[in-house]
């Protein structure tokens, strides 16, 4: 049965079409092909992790950074390995009816990273390639059931093909239009694959009881405390509040922590977003020590699934570890990481 609007993607088709544009508009086509890869997926998964998209929207604004010649590709490649760690494997336990489509967002990414470091042509082509991997899987999902999601995946990779040579000449409307079209082409491709996936159950983080929260649990805090800090320490030598040191630093607001996460930073602080999920939350004190209170530690614990603890009973934790030093600023608890070993 031929369904409606069904027509083939032709691979060698775009591949001429690829070439025929320089390197802005390679970063244009993949850009595009990536942010519709990532709405779909947005509108399909009912629930994602933080971490993940944390990452994916982070990535993806570098990469239309980068097609609109606000920055170089200089750095981008070594975006890869978080990118790596939130992509879906085949084998995962956790694979659920939404990971093939941010196992594609994943794959379309890593190939817009490697095309802006190596100038390769043919990343384009893989990057719009995963279009079409989500289009043969709705199709599949639907059976003979309702329009073609192929048929609609040629139609967008022909304008973003077109759009793509528009930038590199001035003409169209540019960018940031462009990704606005996109968002709204992810979401006309999930509302073809809703229908088909059933009800995928959100998950919820384990909530343990507070009283068996306690053993252990303020150690793995400091000590990821210390990681994290560390990680900020190496991404830039002096990133303090006030002074001259703040005025030095040129640390991105946001951006990817290596081997750790992603981070955003935030008045004299920084959230850090570890790749399994865990959130550090903390503050630079005046000396730049890195510092927390109760409330997050309390979010720490929350985020690896635990139940709000009793204030008086983690306060008293706090204050009994050795690593962390009692601070009162202007009457608010304060506990700081000692000196680093």
């Amino acid at each position: 049965m031929t369904r409606a609007g069904e027509r083939s993607y032709d691979e060698r088709a775009v591949a001429v079409g690829v070439l025929r544009l320089g390197r802005q508009g390679r970063a244009v086509l993949s850009a595009a092909c990536c942010q519709t890869l990532w709405s779909t997926y947005d509108a399909v998964a009912p629930a994602r992790l933080e971490a993940s998209a944390l990452v994916h929207e982070h990535v993806l604004d570098e990469l239309w950074a980068y097609a609109a010649g606000e920055r170089g590709p200089d750095g981008l490649v070594d975006l890869d390995p978080v990118v790596d760690e939130v992509t879906p494997r085949d084998d995962s336990d956790d694979w659920s009816a939404s990971s093939a489509f941010l196992q594609s967002v994943g794959i379309a990414i890593l190939n817009a990273l490697h095309g802006a470091d190596t100038d390769d042509p043919k990343r384009a082509v893989f990057a719009a390639r995963q279009l079409q991997d989500v289009a043969d899987h709705v199709d599949g999902l639907a059976e003979d059931d309702g329009p073609s999601a192929l048929a609609l995946i040629c139609e967008l990779v022909d304008t973003y093909l077109a759009a793509a040579a528009a930038c590199e000449t001035g003409a169209g409307d540019g960018v940031a239009t462009l990704r606005d079209t996109c968002e709204h082409d992810g979401e006309r491709l999930a509302a073809l694959a809703l229908p088909h996936l059933g009800d995928e159950p959100t998950p919820a983080p384990a909530r343990v009881p507070s009283e068996e929260a306690g053993d252990g649990l303020v150690d793995e805090l400091v000590a990821d405390l210390r990681q994290c800090a560390d990680a900020m320490d190496d991404l830039v030598q002096e990133l303090r509040p006030g002074g001259e040191a703040a005025e030095r630093a040129t640390l991105p607001r946001s951006g990817v922590l290596p081997s750790v996460g992603f981070y955003r930073l935030h008045g004299y602080g920084c959230r850090v977003t570890m790749r399994d999920g865990r959130e550090v939350d903390f503050d630079w004190d005046a000396a730049g020590r890195p510092s927390l209170d109760l409330w997050r530690s309390q979010s720490y614990l929350e985020s690896r699934g635990y139940a709000p603890q009793d204030e008086a009973a983690l306060e008293a934790d706090l204050r009994a570890q050795r690593h962390l030093v009692t601070d009162d600023r202007s009457g608010h608890l304060w506990f700081r990481l000692d000196a680093r070993r």
